[in-house]
């Protein structure tokens, strides 16, 4: 198993966690038919997961999760938030456009970053280094062309595989954005 699948199972062991999944493993590769079942469910699965771990630091799967990290010699003060915000655009996880979805749509998600680990959940976000910052607010709380707007435009930013990957990939966060709501999201190619 490549070094990042490993580093995952060490670290849902350590969590005492029995289930891991890892959707390049459990996605059977090059079967259409598979890819069309299992990312139509990947909204839920992100939804559903006691925990998502995020290979921050890693730009494929040979890199690991875990191994040695910039260890920053000065000390800078700037806002929690910020700085939160800020330490992602660095991260080679960050650039693969499945990552939007996966980190907005996971209720609890670890990333283990080049320089520290972050912890975020539907209420806060705390960093090893010991900043939190809380975010409470919910999805009717905003306004929600706005964000689809935002998301949209990070999104066309970000790398894909297959071009054929573009639709699904954005979906669950459209159904999670636009549920209950008077819009109708639609999407074709």
């Amino acid at each position: 198993l490549p070094r990042t699948f490993q580093d995952a199972i060490l670290i849902a062991r350590n969590l005492r966690l029995r289930y891991l999944w890892i959707d390049s493993l459990c996605i059977v590769q090059d079967d259409t038919q598979d890819w069309m079942t299992e990312s139509a469910k990947m909204m839920d699965y992100y939804l559903k997961a006691h925990i998502t771990i995020s290979a921050l630091r890693a730009s494929d799967s040979q890199e690991g999760i875990l191994g040695d990290r910039i260890i920053e010699k000065q000390l800078y003060i700037r806002s929690k938030r910020e700085q939160l915000r800020t330490m992602f655009f660095d991260e080679p996880l960050n650039t693969r456009a499945w990552i939007l979805q996966e980190r907005l749509i996971s209720t609890r998600i670890i990333h283990f970053g080049r320089h520290e680990m972050i912890w975020e959940c539907n209420t806060c976000s705390a960093r090893e280094s010991g900043a939190t910052d809380f975010q409470p607010g919910s999805l009717a709380d905003i306004d929600k062309l706005e964000v689809w707007e935002h998301l949209v435009t990070d999104y066309l930013t970000r790398h894909i595989t297959k071009n054929t990957d573009r639709l699904p990939a954005i979906s669950g966060l459209a159904r999670m954005l636009f549920e209950g709501s008077k819009f109708t999201y639609l999407a074709s190619l």
